[in-house]
């Protein structure tokens, strides 16, 4: 764990500190190792690191992982993970070293969103609902799928005199493909004819004479009828019937994306932008002419602008 300047050293992100991880590479030296974990609440997990020597300078290694976690408190909260990483060095012990290696893992998660709140009237707080723990609020689809896939390649060449020169090549592929449900507010029809909001961040419902919320399992897909079992709430003026919910995903906030003004890359929404562009009007560090406008530039294309102008050349 590295901590101090690492702002300085590796970006603004790596405040808390920044995790040195190395991985493991082939060598001469046979390598043989497998580990199989079981624990409660149904915790599966197996690696593997295996290893040889292919020659007097060059070796391959391949390490494996696979697991499969549920929550503790219930079994539709789970982790199902796997992946491998094979690498292949050549000229181990000679002054140039040459590696190649690929890292590809694949993660299908089901998120855990806790417990709803709710406040109550006279309430100055809203207060999590006392259901059974092992109750989960989210759709039975939800999932988080990520796929990530990183090539590199690493030359190492070692001079007289203790001079080290080395070229480290990576690409990377990451995909993922979330499919969650809203945490802000979803929708529901009681048997009344109301469509209710729930909002899950305050806990309070609109549009419903009560407020209602489920307090069993979640449908088996969005916008079916499904029987609950519901903490109601009666506050006077009128009552929901606790029985068929339709359950609708709703759209919370929608944002217009401001593209780079260069390459037409999405930046960020323009409301962001334009709340940055107000702020930074005036400021020393943007009086060249120019340099405000590259804040309406992705990070490849303020660098570019920054030199052509530098150089005197036009797009």
């Amino acid at each position: 764990m590295l901590e101090g300047s690492a702002s300085l050293l590796f970006g603004r992100g790596s405040t808390g500190g920044i995790i040195n991880q190395v991985s493991k590479r082939p060598q001469l030296k046979p390598v043989g190792e497998v580990n199989l974990s079981l624990g409660s609440d149904n915790y599966y997990r197996t690696t593997a690191d295996i290893g040889h020597a292919l020659s007097n300078d060059s070796a391959y290694r391949l390490e494996v992982m696979g697991q499969y976690v549920e929550a503790t408190r219930n079994s539709v909260i789970k982790k199902k993970d796997y992946g491998v990483a094979p690498s292949i060095s050549f000229g181990i012990g000679t002054p140039t070293q040459i590696t190649l290696s690929l890292l590809s893992q694949h993660n299908n998660d089901v998120p855990d969103y806790g417990f709803p709140v709710l406040q109550l009237a006279g309430q100055s707080q809203a207060r999590p609902l006392n259901v059974p723990w092992g109750n989960y609020y989210g759709f039975a689809n939800n999932n988080y799928d990520q796929d990530v896939n990183v090539f590199g390649a690493d030359v190492t060449h070692k001079f007289d005199g203790g001079l080290t020169l080395r070229s480290n090549t990576q690409y990377s592929q990451y995909h993922t493909d979330p499919a969650a449900t809203p945490l802000s507010s979803l929708r529901f029809q009681a048997d009344n004819g109301n469509w209710c909001t729930y909002n899950m961040a305050s806990g309070n419902a609109a549009g419903c004479p009560v407020v209602a919320t489920p307090a069993a399992g979640p449908p088996s897909l969005p916008d079916t009828p499904v029987d609950y079992s519901v903490v109601v709430t009666n506050n006077n003026a009128g009552f929901c019937a606790p029985s068929s919910y339709f359950f609708q995903p709703q759209v919370v906030n929608e944002a217009v994306i401001f593209n780079c003004t260069r390459c037409g890359k999405p930046l960020g929404t323009e409301k962001m932008i334009g709340n940055m562009l107000t702020r930074l009007a005036g400021h020393s560090m943007f009086a060249e002419p120019g340099s405000l406008d590259r804040l309406k530039m992705c990070a490849d294309c303020r660098v570019i602008d920054k030199l052509q102008k530098d150089l005197g050349v036009s797009r």
